[in-house]
């Protein structure tokens, strides 16, 4: 587990790097092992990073981390099951690596493949990069919401983070009453709602593109479960046990990438 935060104003200042500090200091108990933040001031934006050391244990894995051009800046957390053929692909395409673990593979691939490169991750993740190119954001969520995503837009402050509290650096928080309603009648509140007006839990398949100059935001959706699925009812029971049996074997041995002992 690790934690992101990243943040977007027009009215950058020099307290900035103070917020961003604070919003990332405030999600140490996601990320014991390592931390940094990245900002750049003239375009008002700045990202956090609290790291759970897991499968690249080197400082070359440490986030904010920059692509080897300098033109993107990402900071993620969740897991990808699938980076290793990923990496493999964009090795074939010219790309050297200096890391072992998913977060560069993630990268490169932006890099490569644009907003494609969500569509290509399987596991979980939430993540944020910037474009200093196109001065853009990006933040995006995996398509079953297993990694947390919060964003608060509030005039012209634009928030992200992993969890709710960093984002009162930011801005003064109150509670939603009709989340509230929600949580004390389902025990969670649906769709967008979170329990604090104002913030909103980030949609899973969902990005967030953010133009840093004229603050103007856009939402593209990249994947959606439900779509996938095709029935197929001349398939036999036996192949349907067969294939459920496979799926199964295949996606416990993906999980069991990041394991580490004890």
């Amino acid at each position: 587990m690790c934690g992101l935060t990243g943040c977007w104003t027009k009215k950058a200042d020099a307290t900035l790097h103070v917020s961003v500090r604070a919003m990332s200091a405030t999600l140490n108990h996601r990320g014991p092992d390592a931390g940094a933040v990245w900002v750049d001031k003239p375009e008002g934006i700045g990202l956090g990073h609290r790291r759970l050391k897991v499968i690249d244990l080197s400082e070359n894995g440490a986030q904010p981390m920059h692509s080897a051009c300098n033109r993107y800046v990402l900071v993620f957390n969740g897991e990808i099951y699938n980076f290793r053929t990923l990496r493999k692909n964009l090795q074939a395409l010219g790309v050297r690596f200096r890391t072992t673990g998913d977060t560069e593979v993630i990268l490169a691939g932006y890099a490569h493949w644009g907003r494609e490169v969500f569509t290509r991750l399987e596991g979980m993740f939430a993540l944020a990069i910037v474009d200093r190119y196109q001065k853009k954001i990006i933040a995006a969520r995996d398509p079953f919401g297993i990694k947390p995503l919060y964003v608060m837009r509030r005039g012209k402050l634009t928030t992200i983070s992993s969890e709710m509290r960093p984002l009162a650096h930011m801005s003064p928080l109150e509670v939603d009453h009709a989340a509230l309603s929600e949580l004390l009648v389902f025990r969670f509140a649906a769709g967008r709602l979170s329990n604090l007006s104002g913030i909103e839990s980030f949609p899973g398949g969902m990005c967030l593109s953010i133009c840093l100059e004229s603050g103007h935001s856009k939402e593209f959706r990249f994947d959606n479960p439900l779509d996938t699925f095709v029935p197929d009812n001349r398939i036999t029971k036996e192949d349907a046990l067969a294939l459920c049996s496979d799926a199964v074997t295949k996606s416990v041995r993906d999980h069991l990438e990041s394991d580490v002992g004890y």
